[in-house]
């Protein structure tokens, strides 16, 4: 008569688990950063920044550019503020006006638009949640595998 035991495919096992730890880094670096959006925001305002000096920063990789902008506050005096992140090239030239996010609660200022606010963390979020979701699959479908063997195995 046959009975079924399970065993466990060890090699899909620490592949799911390497792809959930890996892919979990990246989804949670990626809810980190959506969050620490959010919370700019929450305390931040809309306002017209000037753009003092756009220094480029270069090395082996190239160049990147992070402008140093004079920035309006809401008791009427300046403060001179960068941007969050670098940029390949936001072709600002020396006194062009933009629109940014201020908190005064933070040493920078955020650009306006979904690709500088967003895409950051909303990119590292699906990044992680791919190979999540395939270590979830495989852990369901493949990890534990069932098997038919005769009484006198």
């Amino acid at each position: 008569m046959a009975s079924r035991r399970t065993r466990i495919d060890w090699p899909t096992f620490w592949g799911a688990l390497v792809f959930l730890l890996g892919g979990g880094g990246f989804a949670l670096f990626g809810a980190w950063d959506l969050k620490a959006t959010f919370d700019y925001l929450d305390g931040a305002a809309l306002v017209r920044a000037e753009v003092i000096e756009n220094p480029p920063t270069c090395d082996d990789d190239g160049c990147r550019w992070q402008p140093v902008l004079r920035v309006p506050a809401p008791d009427g005096t300046t403060r001179t503020a960068t941007t969050r992140y670098a940029a390949s090239d936001h072709g600002w030239s020396e006194g062009r006006v933009i629109e940014v996010y201020s908190n005064p609660d933070y040493p920078y200022v955020r650009v306006t638009g979904f690709w500088s606010l967003w895409l950051f963390g909303a990119a590292f979020l699906a990044l992680g949640l791919v190979p999540v979701g395939l270590s979830v699959w495989l852990f369901a479908r493949m990890v534990v595998v069932p098997r038919e063997f005769d009484q006198g195995d």
